[in-house]
C-alpha cells in the first residue's frame, strides 16, 4: 500500500455538530454497546475493534455485542415472529434485548438502499421506534450511516438518514457513507473495498469507518489510531475444509461466539493489515472539537480546522422559519 490517503479524520469533519466531545481528564466507566444490523455492521470485527480502540485511544472503555441477521434491514427485526441469526435468545425480540440490556449506546445500521428502497417508509418509521426504545432503557442511539453505492439513490438515502437523525435528535452520528463519497470524489484512485467483494467494506473502507465511529463517539480526531487493522478474507473451497476443523477446536470469547459460522471462518482466515504512515496527508476536523497544543504541534501542517459557524447559523435560521435543511447537504 503505497498511495497517499486523505480520509483519516474526514469523519470528524463530516460529523460536524453531531460529535459529543469528552472533556479533558473526564473518566468514564466501561460503556456497553449493542450493534444492531447485518453483515456490513460487524464485518472485519468492526464493533469489537471499535470498542478496543475507544478504550485504548479515546479514554472511553467499551464492550460490544451484536444482534441481527445477515442480509436484512433493522426494520425487519421489529416484525412479529422475526428470527435472529445472532445476538438474541430464543423468543426474545430486539426491543426486549434493548430494554433488558440497559446499553449506554445502541448502534443502528442504516443502509442507504434500505431507507430509500421499496420498504423505505417502514424502515424510516422503525428508526423512530428504535430511538424511543433505546432512550427508554437509558441509552443513546448511534446512527451508522451506511451505503457504498455511487448513484443518486445512495445520496438520497444519506439525506433521509440525516433527516431521521434530526427528527429523533440523534447527536451520535457516524457518517460513513458521506465519508466514502468524499474520498471517492477527492481520491478516486483509492479502493475502499476489497474486490471481488463489493458488498462489504474493504481494508481502507473499514479503517475509514472506524475513524468515523471514533470521532462521533469521543469527539476526538482519530489521528492517533493505530495503522494496523484486522481484515477478514474469504476462504477458497480447500481452505474452508481446514477452517471447519479449526472452527470446532477454537475457543471463542463471548463476542466472537455470537458470529455466524460463515463469518467465523472468514475471521479465522483473516490477518492484520498495516497501513503505511504515508496514508495520512491531512487531518481535517471541525472547530467543534478541541485540539490541544501538543496535538497541533505533532500534526503540524497536516491539520486543517474547518468552521461550522455558517452551517449551524443557516440551519438554525431555516428551522426557525420552518424551512427545509436538506438543501444544506446538497451543496
Amino acid at each position: 500500500m503505497n498511495r497517499f490517503v486523505r480520509f483519516c479524520a474526514v469523519a470528524a469533519a463530516a460529523c460536524g455538530s453531531f460529535c459529543s466531545a469528552a472533556q479533558p481528564g473526564e473518566s468514564r466507566p466501561p460503556a456497553r454497546m449493542l450493534w444492531v444490523g447485518s453483515s456490513s455492521l460487524y464485518y472485519h470485527n468492526q464493533p469489537k475493534v471499535c470498542a478496543e480502540w475507544l478504550g485504548a485511544f479515546g479514554g472511553m472503555p467499551a464492550v460490544a455485542e451484536i444482534a441481527g441477521r445477515s442480509g436484512t434491514g433493522v426494520h425487519v427485526y421489529l416484525r412479529p415472529g422475526f428470527q435472529a441469526e445472532y445476538g438474541l435468545k430464543r423468543g426474545q425480540s430486539i426491543l426486549e434485548k434493548i430494554a433488558e440490556g440497559k446499553y449506554q449506546y445502541v448502534v443502528v445500521q442504516i443502509p442507504a438502499e434500505f431507507i430509500h428502497g421499496p420498504e423505505g417508509e417502514e424502515f424510516d418509521r422503525a428508526l423512530d421506534v428504535y430511538c424511543r426504545a433505546i432512550r427508554a432503557a437509558g441509552g443513546e442511539p448511534v446512527f451508522y450511516e451506511m451505503g457504498w453505492g455511487r448513484g443518486d439513490g445512495t445520496e438520497v438515502g444519506r439525506r433521509k438518514t440525516f433527516a431521521a437523525a434530526v427528527r429523533n435528535r440523534v447527536t451520535l452520528f457516524a457518517p460513513c457513507s458521506t465519508a466514502w463519497s468524499r474520498v471517492r470524489r477527492e481520491r478516486p484512485d483509492l479502493e475502499l473495498q476489497n474486490p471481488p467483494d463489493t458488498a462489504h467494506p474493504g481494508t481502507l473502507g473499514t479503517y475509514l469507518n472506524q475513524c468515523c465511529f471514533f470521532a462521533a463517539l469521543t469527539g476526538k480526531p482519530p489521528a492517533e489510531l493505530p495503522r494496523e487493522i484486522p481484515i477478514w478474507r474469504r476462504p477458497d473451497a480447500d481452505r474452508k475444509a481446514l477452517l471447519d476443523a479449526k472452527l470446532n477446536a477454537t475457543p471463542f470469547d463471548a463476542y466472537d461466539a455470537a458470529l455466524p459460522d460463515w463469518m467465523k471462518r472468514q475471521m479465522l482466515n483473516g490477518r492484520v493489515e498495516r497501513l503505511s504512515g504515508d496514508y495520512i496527508d491531512e487531518v481535517a476536523v471541525t472547530d467543534t472539537i478541541p485540539i490541544d497544543d501538543d496535538k497541533r504541534a505533532r500534526l503540524g501542517g497536516k491539520l486543517t480546522v474547518l468552521s461550522v459557524a455558517e452551517l449551524l447559523g443557516e440551519a438554525i435560521r431555516r428551522i426557525h422559519y420552518n424551512q427545509s435543511i436538506s438543501i444544506l447537504f446538497s451543496r
